[in-house]
Order: structure tokens, then sequence, then C-alpha cells
């Protein structure tokens, strides 16, 4: 969720290729255009700025971290894993270049070089809270439910205040048939996002594993007034 991304040719280019200081400014100017774009989501006008910065200087590192966020945002995820990988080779301890093109990874189905790109993300850098939160969605995927809670765990210890983790914990609990659990987690996650049908859906789900009907037919009542179809066929089924 590979085959080599980068001929040897572009590497050899890439790495033995003298640029003058006119090349670094025509490219700088190139990329603080595409910054520009990229920030009003004109993601396709970025890639364009991005690539002529490339053209003019491809030794100019900092634009293939930023044309790869453009390219995954453009939904070009092999492209943004080809520009994560270039920039990997030219500075290998970034953390977030792992992490990122983790992901686009995990988006494409390659569980495999996402978990070893997330894991060297953590390795590179323990504080990385997304690369827990990331890998921890992977581990929910592959159904190692005490893994994913482990790593949810470990996001929330180094954010308490980003509460949208404890929707991904309630659900690996729920998984676990931790139920009562997993409702403080839903508890502690509504308090935060009250809007939310998916939560109010999943703790419903968790209290009809109590015998908690009515608290559950409750949950789930409101899960279908904020439009989650899921809810209004688990009243069908379970609140007659």
């Amino acid at each position: 969720m590979l085959k080599l991304l980068i001929t040897a040719s572009t590497i050899l280019f890439f790495r033995f290729a003298s640029y003058g200081q006119s090349d670094t400014t025509i490219a700088y100017r190139y990329f603080q255009k595409g910054q520009h774009e990229y920030i009003v989501k004109k993601y396709k006008e970025a890639i364009a700025y991005y690539d002529s910065s490339a053209t003019s200087n491809p030794q100019f590192n900092r634009l293939y971290f930023s044309r790869a966020l453009a390219k995954y945002h453009a939904g070009d995820l092999q492209g943004s894993i080809d520009d994560y990988s270039i920039s990997i080779e030219k500075n290998v301890q970034v953390s977030s270049s792992y992490d990122n093109r983790g992901y686009s990874k995990f988006v494409l189905g390659d569980n495999k070089g996402a978990m070893d790109d997330y894991n060297k993300s953590i390795e590179l850098n323990p504080l990385n809270e997304r690369a827990f939160v990331n890998r921890g969605g992977l581990n929910y995927r592959l159904k190692a439910y005490n893994e994913a809670l482990s790593d949810f765990s470990k996001a929330l210890f180094l954010n308490p205040k980003s509460t949208g983790i404890f929707y991904n914990s309630g659900l690996s609990k729920l998984a676990l048939k931790d139920y009562k659990a997993a409702i403080g987690d839903f508890d502690n996650f509504l308090q935060a996002f009250p809007s939310n049908g998916s939560g109010w859906l999943m703790r419903g789900m968790a209290k009809l594993n109590i015998d908690d009907k009515l608290g559950a037919c409750s949950d789930l009542q409101k899960a279908s007034s904020l439009g989650n179809n899921d809810a209004a066929e688990a009243i069908k089924e379970f609140c007659k």
C-alpha cells in the first residue's frame, strides 16, 4: 500500500550537473509562484511552476517535497511518491517525507510500503504525532487492533488536544470488544465534534453490545438526524 522510482541516469544528472547562481534564482522564483498557487489550492498550476523550477535547476531541493504535496492533492498519488522519493534521496533525515510518502502508498493499497515508511518516519522523529495516527490507521486496516490502539494512544499522549484521535481509538476498542472503553472514547470525541454522525453511530453500536438499547437507539436517532444513512438502517434493525 515498487518499482525503482528514479532512473540511474536521472540520479546521475541531478548529482553531477552544475548550475550557477542565476539558475538558482530563476528556480526560486518559479518555486515561489508555485507556493502561491498551492496556498490557493490551484494544484495543477502549482505543479506547472514547480516543473519550471526543476527545469531551471534540478538541484533546488526544496521543490520536490512541495511538488509531491501538490501532486497528492491533484490526485497524482504515484507522482507524489516519486517526488517524495527524490526528496528523501536528497535529505534522508526528514521524517515528514517518509510519513507523507507512506500515506500516498496507503491510499494506493501498498500496505508494506506504507508500513516501512511510517516506521522510518517514527524512527527519525518519535514525536511525530501524525505518523503514529497514520500507522494506527494502517494497523486498523490490517486488523492488528492492539497495535492500532497503541499507536493512537501514543498520538494522544503526544498531543492530548487532538481529540479527533478518540474516534480512531474508539473504533479499535470496539473491534477488540472493549465496549465500555470504546464508549468513553466516543464520549470524548463527541464533546469536541457533536455534529459528527459517525461518532453517534459508533457509540450507539457500542451501547447495543452492552445491552443499553435505550441509549443506543437515542444515539442512532441522533446520527440519523445528522444524515448518517447507516444509522437509519440500524434503527430499522435494532430499534423496533
